[in-house]
């Protein structure tokens, strides 16, 4: 039915992200599951009618005890294009993914990505910091 995800976005200026900079560390404690972290260069980038691509990964978080955190380096080019939460290859082609050019960053969990959908879902994802890495 295309439901049962939550998500947070928050927007950028453009030039945040410096040239030069090859990628994105991400300093987290979350709960043992899979979210994603979303990137777009345009407002209202990635969805099933727009005319520029989201960029994604996926994130496999570990469920920690204590004050352990887990930090995620995701170089740029390991972010796949989507549009409505599905790589599109024809979509998809011709697109590229230029740092600079950012202006959103999100994070977003598929309820049906790990473990099915029951009715409730509880999930737990604590960012310290995200930061470009050189």
């Amino acid at each position: 039915n295309g439901g049962g995800f939550a998500s947070m976005r928050k927007q950028i200026k453009a030039g945040t992200i410096k040239t030069g900079t090859k990628g994105i560390k991400i300093t987290n404690r979350g709960d043992g599951k899979t979210f994603r972290f979303t990137l777009a260069d345009r407002e209202k980038a990635g969805g099933p009618f727009s005319s520029a691509p989201i960029w994604e990964y996926d994130i496999a978080t570990e469920k920690v005890e204590g004050e352990e955190w887990q930090e995620v380096v995701i170089e740029f080019d390991a972010f796949e294009p989507t549009f409505g939460g599905k790589n599109q290859k024809e979509k998809t082609a011709g697109f590229a993914l230029v740092p600079t050019e950012l202006q959103e960053i999100g994070f977003m969990l598929s309820m049906w990505k790990d473990e099915g959908f029951d009715g409730a879902y509880l999930f737990e994802l604590k960012i310290k910091s995200i930061e470009p890495v050189p």
